[in-house]
């Protein structure tokens, strides 16, 4: 915002979350109108930039491969592409945010809050993948670790590579001023503790110092690390029989040297020979290193500075061990975990999930995900990981949570009273309660009165649902989240109806969004959401009731109807746009056009191309065939396919003269006498006396005469429909005249008599 927002209000205030992780802030008064002053979007939103989205969709790609796949190498390489989307999507955030100097600074602050959270979901996701996935054996699982510790603190890894590129540009030893110096050793601590002795090396080899003995003796015993099952090129350590012996031979070798450097060092050391006795000392598997500050400092965080501890201090620890050693190492060292966790800041959220990944307990990750994390896709995508990773273990967990003491509920957050709702509730609503307030999973005690519920199976479904609604709140990603919803197993009742809810709540604006909204009703099976997205534009469509209605307008809408296959709107458009348009005048070709276009799509819905599946499919459209209107109509869509090829008189006289008897027929359509003379006017260009038949003439007269009887009624004079009639009255005549001539004709050629024969034709004298 460019100014403060001031709210003028002296009561207190409070908030609450709503639907869409959406704060909502409210006035609190002794009534129960809670009066909303405003809705603070959070900073997970999926609508805040282009790097968001971007991941989104990816991520969503990933997601779908992963749902056909069961090999667990797959699922691993799947999980790692997870992780690498993340790692891309915070590089291009810190790029953007490097190269564009000109931004806001509340746009600033605001890409920097996604890209820290970025982050800090592949830290997350890193460390689960290491401990919580993966069964790594003693060794395997601290090099593991020292590789996340590298991996997601990369800033020491930077400063080193800018140092060498110095030092390979300079053909020399580095040179360096207090500053520059404290941070060289700095960076060398850092990556000490991140167990990269090839990197330490480099830095060291650029000093000015490189060939003492000292300098020379600690690259030598990084040199010697045994890495991976003891790969070392050291004589000293293939001789090792185990991995565990090789690692205890070079510390051996790390303390000899390291008391050896202490033995001799001066009280008045440099400040390289001081850096390197710290570093000797913790490759040697000290303990009291690590309580030096510049160790912790160098660390950064806690969990980084307790992973560099198991890697020199416990380096065969295993998985089952760690949380162990996590209360070993916070007791020895003075570090408080639970300062913060009272709070709601980020770093304390971060303490408290990286607690339970140690302590190998993913419920409780997953749960605490849910409770504390700013976002659902972390435990959206992490969740339905595990279900397909781990497949027995949240099916097994409903047995083991319902004879335990610690059980799960929802707990649906309100500004009045919040109260406790189980999962059932959810299911049997269909998923209506999941859109209109915010759901969070709480541990509770047993109670006498609450009866335990099978909550675990439900859990990565329930994510998922609160993952799509967070994405369905921005039009653009709709499609993305109703897809999540199609891989609901567990509930997915709930998640159709919440599919069914997301498509409904939309409002369909354009026609564009109208047919993006119904494709993918259609695509995930949603038939009612089809009828009742086209219902509403065919309603919307229609002029209200007693205004005329034109060609654009009744089209629009009765292909909206058909989508729907509402067969009574159906008719009442037809029959609605031939009582407006038959009763307008007759030199009114716009109300006309109205029933021809209404005809023309009508007919195409009942034409015959020989398809079994077609017919089939039109037998929704049986109950329409029978009605009058339909019958007219269809009629009318043949005499303008006549009058359009204009090469079928006899076709387009019979064709128009139905149309006038109509209503001459019991149940048949009621033919106004407006749209009568529009049709005889249609007509009386392809009538010719000479040619037209006897019974042509005969039904034409009758309706000719008919039209003028009801003319010469009171308030029925029309000049021009006069004229029309009259001149019709006259063609008749003259036809009458020349097919009688033309009969008298035909007799006197056709029946004269053979000789000696007797004949009598009973119209010769007509």
């Amino acid at each position: 915002m460019s100014e403060d927002c001031v709210v003028d209000i002296r009561a207190p205030l409070n908030f609450v979350w709503s639907s869409s992780q959406k704060i909502t802030v409210f006035q609190k008064a002794k009534s129960c109108t809670k009066p909303v002053l405003y809705e603070l979007q959070s900073f997970a939103s999926a609508k805040k930039n282009v790097f968001i989205q971007r991941l989104i969709r990816a991520s969503y790609d990933i997601f779908r491969v992963l749902q056909e796949c069961n090999v667990s190498v797959d699922l691993f390489r799947l999980s790692h592409q997870f992780r690498a989307i993340l790692a891309m999507c915070y590089q291009e955030i810190y790029e953007y945010l490097e190269n564009c100097k000109n931004l806001s600074s509340e746009r600033r602050v605001s890409i920097a809050a996604d890209g820290d959270l970025v982050k800090t979901c592949e830290l997350l996701w890193h460390l689960s993948e290491v401990v919580l996935l993966q069964s790594l054996s003693p060794g395997k699982l601290t090099n593991a670790l020292c590789e996340w510790y590298f991996v997601q603190s990369q800033e020491a890894s930077m400063v080193a590579r800018s140092f060498l590129d110095k030092h390979s540009s300079c053909s020399g030893p580095l040179r360096f001023n207090n500053e520059s110096e404290q941070l060289f050793w700095t960076t060398i601590l850092t990556l000490t503790t991140q167990g990269q002795p090839v990197e330490v090396s480099a830095l060291l080899m650029s000093h000015s110092k490189a060939n003492t003995s000292l300098f020379r003796d600690v690259r030598q015993l990084l040199a010697a690390m045994p890495q991976d099952g003891s790969n070392s090129a050291d004589p000293l350590w293939q001789k090792s029989t185990s991995v565990e012996k090789a690692w205890q031979h070079w510390q051996s070798a790390c303390n000899l040297r390291l008391v050896e450097e202490t033995r001799n060092r001066t009280a008045s050391g440099d400040i390289s020979s001081v850096y390197l006795t710290l570093i000797l000392s913790i490759l040697a598997g000290r303990q009291d290193c690590w309580s030096d500050i510049r160790v912790a400092e160098a660390c950064g965080t806690w969990y980084f500075q307790f992973v560099g501890w198991l890697f020199y201090t416990n380096h065969f620890v295993d998985a089952l061990s760690l949380s162990t050693m996590l209360e070993q190492f916070t007791a020895k060292f003075n570090v408080d975990l639970n300062g913060n966790l009272d709070g709601h800041s980020f770093a304390a959220i971060i303490d408290k999930v990286i607690q339970h990944i140690f302590a190998k307990d993913i419920l409780s990750v997953v749960f605490a995900l849910s409770e504390k994390f700013n976002n659902w896709w972390m435990v959206a995508h992490f969740s339905n990981l595990v279900k397909h990773l781990l497949p027995d273990f949240f099916a097994g967990m409903d047995s083991t949570l319902a004879g335990s003491t610690r059980q799960y509920e929802l707990k649906m957050e309100g500004p009045d009273n919040p109260k406790f709702i189980e999962l059932d509730e959810i299911i049997a609503t269909k998923g209506t309660v999941i859109s209109g307030s915010f759901w969070k999973l709480k541990p509770y005690g047993i109670d006498e009165r609450s009866r335990p519920i099978r909550l675990a199976s439900v859990i990565p479904d329930f994510f998922l649902m609160r993952y799509a609604e967070s994405l369905a709140a921005d039009p653009s990603l709709l499609s993305i989240a109703i897809g999540y919803l199609d891989y609901c197993t567990t509930l997915r009742s709930t998640a159709r109806a919440v599919q069914a809810s997301f498509l409904q709540h939309i409002k369909p604006t354009t026609t564009r969004l109208t047919n993006e909204l119904i494709q993918l009703a259609r695509k995930y099976k949603l038939p009612e959401v089809v009828d009742e997205i086209s219902l509403t534009k065919c309603r919307a469509s229609l002029p209200p009731f007693g205004t005329p209605i034109n060609a654009v307008s009744a089209c629009t809408a009765l292909g909206w109807a058909i989508i729907a296959r509402d067969v009574p709107l159906i008719a009442h458009i037809i029959t609605r746009t031939m009582s407006h348009s038959m009763s307008a005048a007759s030199n009114d070709t716009e109300a006309w056009n109205a029933v021809k276009e209404v005809a023309r799509i009508v007919t195409c819905l009942f034409e015959d191309r020989a398809s079994t599946t077609q017919k089939t499919s039109q037998s929704w459209l049986a109950p329409l065939i029978s009605s009058p209107e339909f019958a007219f109509i269809s009629r009318y869509a043949e005499l303008q396919s006549l009058l359009q090829a204009g090469d079928d008189d006899e076709g387009i006289i019979y064709t128009t003269l139905d149309l006038l008897s109509t209503g001459d027929i019991s149940g048949g359509f009621n033919v106004p006498a407006k749209f009568k003379y529009h049709l005889l006017r249609q007509l009386k260009p392809h009538l010719n006396p000479a040619t037209m038949k006897g019974e042509y003439i005969k039904t034409l007269g009758a309706i000719v005469a008919e039209l003028k009887a009801k003319m010469s009624l009171p308030g029925k004079m029309d000049e021009e429909a006069q004229n029309l009639l009259m001149s019709l009255s006259a063609l008749v005549v003259q036809a009458k005249a020349l097919n009688t001539m033309n009969a008298c004709a035909q007799t006197e050629y056709t029946d004269q008599p053979m000789a000696g024969d007797y004949a009598f034709s009973e119209d010769g004298l007509v």
